[in-house]
């Protein structure tokens, strides 16, 4: 499996977890010192006790179902990234999402890229 590939399964693999509403399965994506930035602008989230609230909030009594916008896209070293478009009870969020990845192939940089504003409600 080359560079690009396995960074793109890593990718694929966070957002079935996401779409799975399994919080442990997300955070299991996650390195022990990650940040998390959604939206880019908004609140950092850094560690894991901090992320893990944040999915719980976000996910919190809904499936969420995750459309790709995009091919999933890496380069050959750890970075990926995606447009697609979550729907859940709560809206649709049209975004593009980065992910940087260390060396055991944990998150170590997750940012979503939209404008609270343009959320469309569910």
């Amino acid at each position: 499996m080359s560079a690009g590939s396995d960074v793109k399964a890593r990718l694929q693999g966070y957002m079935d977890s996401l779409a799975s509403g399994d919080v442990d399965a997300v955070m299991a994506h996650y390195a022990e010192n990650a940040t998390c930035e959604d939206p880019v602008g908004g609140k950092l989230y850094r560690g894991l006790e901090e992320i893990r609230g944040f999915y719980a909030q976000a996910m919190a009594g809904q499936r969420l179902r995750i459309e790709p916008l995009t091919p999933l896209i890496s380069t050959t070293t750890n970075y990926a990234a995606m447009g697609a478009r979550v729907i859940s009870s709560r809206g649709v969020i049209n975004f593009v999402e980065t992910q940087l990845y260390d060396d055991a192939g944990k998150i170590i940089e997750m940012r979503a890229y939209y404008d609270p504003a343009d959320i469309e409600p569910g």
